[in-house]
């Protein structure tokens, strides 16, 4: 809705949006500076990782390459290709993040630029958590090879009864 009530919420005099942005937002949201620092993270994304916003913006515990240990030199490429105007915002499809406890957990994520007088001052990045949806098309892969090798037994099994009824 972009009425008169919406409209007061995200003017340039206002900074409650974005307190509101990170306090109720259903996705998980980090913002980084162009050093790839954490400068601001959603309640949902403190959740989500495991971790409070003190302990993500202190650098000496958890670091950007910490949280995204096997994609973090493909994160910060396009994190430069944003800062650099090559490309408008970047989407990577299961990527592993690793959460408080060393567990870890597949992720969709997009970046994307945030522009106060018309310059890049930040990138955010919105987490998608599809580690159940993955677990779940996983488990109905197995099934089906497990129905398809019953299938094939079956028939093996009614050939084998065929040949020995004709024996008899």
């Amino acid at each position: 809705s972009f009425d008169r009530s919406t409209l007061t919420l995200i003017s340039e005099e206002n900074f409650q949006y974005d307190k509101l942005h990170f306090e109720f937002s259903p996705m998980a949201i980090l913002r980084f500076n162009e050093d790839m620092k954490i400068i601001q993270c959603s309640r949902s994304c403190e959740g989500f990782l495991g971790y409070s916003f003190a302990e993500l913006v202190e650098k000496e515990k958890i670091d950007f390459t910490n949280i995204f240990i096997y994609d973090a030199e493909r994160i910060k490429k396009s994190v430069k290709d944003i800062f650099s105007g090559v490309t408008p915002f970047q989407r990577f499809g299961e990527i592993k993040v690793v959460v408080n406890g060393d567990f870890e957990k597949l992720i969709n994520v997009v970046l994307y630029p945030i522009v106060q007088s018309q310059e890049i001052t930040s990138i955010e990045v919105v987490i998608e958590d599809i580690t159940k949806i993955k677990e779940l098309k996983d488990k109905v892969a197995s099934m089906n090879r497990i129905q398809l090798l019953s299938d094939i037994t079956k028939g093996f099994l009614h050939s084998l009864n065929n040949s020995i009824n004709v024996i008899m």
